[in-house]
C-alpha cells in the first residue's frame, strides 16, 4: 500500500514539473543594473544606470565597461519600487538602501499599465534587493 502511495505521489510530482516546463516565460525578464535615490522638493528621484562597453564592441575577453546614467525618474510617476516579497517598498527604506549607487533589479515595461514583477523572477532574487518596474520611455531617449 505504501509503495502504491509513493508511486502515485512521484507520478503527480512528475506531471506538475512537466506542466511548469511547458509554461511560456512570464513577461520580459529583468535587467541587473544599479541605482541611487534622493529626495528633491518632497519627491523621491531615482537615477538608474546600465552597463555599456567603453568602445565599439569587439569579441575579446577583458573589454572595459562603464555605467551610463539613464534619464532620472520620480518614484510613483513612471517607476515603482518593490521588495522580493512583491510588495511596494516604503520611500524611507528606498532612500536608506540607495544612498550610494547599488545593484538593483529593473523590469523595463514597454506598455501601460506597468505590471508588477512576476513571482517567477522574484523567487530568484536575493532578500534585501530593490526591484524597480519602470516605463521604457521614461528612462530612455525616444528613437527617431
Amino acid at each position: 500500500m505504501r509503495l502504491i502511495f509513493l508511486l502515485s505521489v512521484l507520478m503527480a510530482w512528475g506531471v506538475n514539473a512537466k506542466a511548469q516546463d511547458d509554461r511560456p516565460p512570464p513577461n520580459e525578464p529583468p535587467q541587473l543594473w544599479r541605482a541611487s535615490a534622493w529626495e528633491q522638493e518632497g519627491e523621491i528621484v531615482v537615477q538608474i544606470a546600465r552597463p555599456e562597453y567603453e568602445t565599439s564592441r569587439k569579441v575579446q575577453s577583458g573589454e572595459t565597461m562603464k555605467w551610463r546614467n539613464l534619464k532620472k525618474v520620480k518614484l510613483g510617476e513612471s517607476v515603482r519600487a518593490f521588495g522580493v516579497d512583491g510588495k511596494q517598498v516604503e520611500s524611507k527604506v528606498l532612500m536608506k538602501t540607495l544612498q550610494q549607487p547599488t545593484g538593483v533589479v529593473v523590469f523595463v515595461r514597454f506598455f501601460e499599465p506597468l505590471l508588477d514583477p512576476d513571482p517567477f523572477y522574484l523567487a530568484m532574487i536575493r532578500e534585501g534587493t530593490i526591484i524597480f518596474v519602470v516605463a521604457a520611455d521614461a528612462i530612455s531617449e525616444p528613437i527617431p
